[in-house]
């Protein structure tokens, strides 16, 4: 996280509860490819990661368990890709509906088939994604799906319909930032950190 951005979260930790966000994964549709559980775990680990600094928890319910005491369920499915737009506009990875109240819905949908397609064009050297360990696939995998999750999370928190130029909520990193091991660019700006600690006071 860039220092100015660091110091802003510090000065303002004690306007930030901590928030408990708790992802719930729904089954593949029949016909789609179901996600494997290293990648979930591996999304999972990567949105906790970078929502950790603003003191949002983010964890997940295991199968059949129930819901718990404390915290938000974002429940969060695979869904296809709607048309492309002829214009320029940035493909979108991910989505979530605002109510007619402007609330954000709880369900986030992440566009598989456009993620499996950036990872096809991923190249390791002169090794393609498919040639990759298992371990490392998946590793790469959860952890674009993961910054995907961390994006939605932001819409949802923030209460954000549009887009940053910058940071965590701009619309669509390259394929390369989201595989790279690296986060930056993933962070929030100073004035979403304020959106953030302003919506945790009402």
């Amino acid at each position: 996280m860039p220092i100015p951005s660091l110091l802003l979260t510090l000065a303002l930790d004690a306007a930030l509860p901590s928030t408990h966000l708790v992802l719930t994964f729904l089954p593949a549709a029949s016909g789609r490819p179901a996600l494997a559980p290293g990648v979930i775990d591996a999304a999972v680990r990567e949105a906790a990661d970078i929502w950790s600094p603003y003191r949002v928890v983010v964890d997940r319910t295991l199968p059949c368990a129930s819901e718990p005491d404390e915290g938000v369920v974002l429940t969060v499915r695979s869904g296809a890709a709607p048309a492309a737009a002829a214009d320029a506009r940035p493909v979108a990875l991910g989505a979530i509906n605002f109510l007619e109240d402007g609330t954000p819905a709880s369900v986030v949908t992440v566009f598989l088939d456009r993620l499996q397609r950036l990872i096809a064009a991923e190249r390791l050297g002169d090794v393609a994604h498919d040639r990759w360990p298992a371990e490392m696939r998946q590793r790469a995998v959860g952890r674009a799906l993961g910054r995907v999750i961390a994006h939605e999370i932001g819409h949802y928190l923030l209460g954000l319909r549009g887009h940053r130029s910058t940071g965590l909520m701009r619309a669509t990193p390259r394929a390369d930032e989201l595989f790279n091991p690296s986060r930056n660019g993933f962070n929030l700006s100073a004035s979403d950190v304020r959106l953030l600690a302003r919506g945790a006071a009402r």
